[in-house]
């Protein structure tokens, strides 16, 4: 897989990708659009990148801000989303390297996650990258009719 930056043609698809997603792995409960990505094409602390085997996006990640407030500037959080056709076969691991590391040279020293607490197979994927459990906020969630606890999850560069 190829990794780039993402370019205003590609946030369709990263949209569709997305949308796969809604009210499994998002609090997102209606589709988007590309438009709804545009922002991160242009912001010098949060990008956008997509993932290409023979020039067809099979997935995208983001790193966006935790927070525009002054005090989490060396926060952020950060999205990998695949194709559900692709999971299963390393594309997702090798996303998640490559935006470390991409976290690491924007100058972050903190990446926060927030994860569904019942997917339980996220939250120990991020805890074999290094992440650790921080916290959980109950029932903070509310999607298709039942509140969710969410599990907080950190990667401290510092460590």
């Amino acid at each position: 897989m190829i990794i780039r930056k993402a370019i205003k043609d590609d946030l369709e698809t990263v949209a569709s990708i997305y949308n796969q997603y809604l009210g499994v792995s998002t609090m997102d409960l209606d589709p988007l659009t590309g438009d709804d990505f545009s922002a991160l094409l242009h912001a010098e602390s949060e990008k956008l990148f997509v993932g290409c085997l023979d020039d067809t996006i099979i997935g995208w990640s983001a790193i966006k801000l935790y927070s525009k407030k002054q005090g989490y500037q060396k926060c952020c959080e950060t999205s990998t989303y695949i194709f559900k056709q692709f999971l299963g076969k390393g594309y997702g691991t090798q996303f998640k390297k490559f935006i470390l590391e991409e976290c690491k040279n924007l100058g972050y020293t903190h990446i926060l996650a927030r994860i569904f607490s019942k997917n339980k197979k996220s939250i120990s994927y991020n805890l074999k990258l290094g992440y650790e459990i921080v916290g959980v906020q109950k029932d903070i969630g509310y999607v298709n009719g039942e509140y969710l606890d969410v599990t907080i999850m950190q990667y401290n560069f510092k460590k």
